[in-house]
């Protein structure tokens, strides 16, 4: 039996949300990572807001989930994970990736975004479960196989 709750802590540990300005190096002559930096450093020395530089992002991310998305954080490139997983709740940080370089905002998970996952993970937990029942079960077949072999086979001539 899968149950909500496991469902919900389940999505809280493989997900978080966020949201991205993405530079690419062949923008900034191979120094994306650089222009992250600078413009992060205006953001938490309070010159900028995240905002004021979105629409720099080199992506569609901002355009199309202004609000931020889902990210599993075994699914997406280790070092975004790493600096997600580091990060507060709107807290920001940068971090380079393959042809460029990001500024990413930890944002916070709500409910209808968790329900967004709630089918998807239900099914591999419920998959999960189902793996190990049937793992054991092989298991208790493949003993008694092994028991039942010692054993001559018994025919119809032996029963009478």
């Amino acid at each position: 039996e899968v149950k909500d709750a496991d469902v919900y802590r389940s999505i809280e540990k493989e997900y978080v949300k966020a949201k991205h300005i993405y530079f690419l190096n062949s923008k900034y002559d191979n120094k994306a990572l650089d222009k992250a930096n600078e413009l992060l450093a205006q953001i938490k020395n309070g010159e900028k807001k995240y905002e004021d530089f979105a629409s720099l992002s080199d992506d569609n991310s901002t355009k199309d989930y202004p609000n931020g998305f889902l990210v599993n954080l075994d699914e997406t490139e280790e070092r975004y994970a790493e600096l997600l997983s580091k990060l507060s709740v709107g807290e920001c940080g940068v971090c380079e990736a393959e042809g460029g370089a990001y500024i990413v905002t930890k944002v916070e998970m709500t409910e209808e975004d968790k329900k967004t996952r709630y089918d998807a993970v239900w099914k591999e937990i419920a998959d999960k479960q189902f793996s190990e029942v049937f793992a054991n079960r092989y298991d208790q077949v493949e003993l008694n196989a092994e028991e039942l072999n010692k054993y001559d086979i018994i025919t119809a001539d032996v029963l009478q």
